[in-house]
């Protein structure tokens, strides 16, 4: 795994990896910026990375590394703590989760 400072370092490395899309959630589906959309058995997280707000914690997020059945691999960005919606939480929490060791 990686160490990064900021959620733009973290995206931007997860993007030179092969991430290159984009992804949106909603409670019942994550969408990606190739117009398809994914349901939670389609998405494997493959590396995240946690941040933490140091004063705010309005300013907690995660950054998901996801890759897609058919082989779509992309970030997406929540917030993390009690500003995370519990639609998402809960659908996040269907998504297999696979990290190498």
């Amino acid at each position: 795994m990686y160490v990064y400072e900021t959620v733009s370092e973290a995206i931007s490395s997860l993007n030179s990896r092969g991430f290159e899309h984009d992804f949106g959630i909603d409670a019942h589906a994550i969408t990606c910026s190739n117009s398809r959309v994914y349901s939670a058995e389609d998405l494997e997280i493959v590396e995240w990375y946690r941040f933490e707000g140091d004063t705010d914690p309005a300013d907690e997020a995660i950054v998901l590394g996801l890759a897609a059945s058919d082989g779509t691999k992309g970030t997406l960005v929540v917030n993390y703590g009690p500003n995370m919606e519990q639609a998402n939480a809960a659908f996040l929490e269907k998504i297999s989760l696979h990290l190498s060791k």
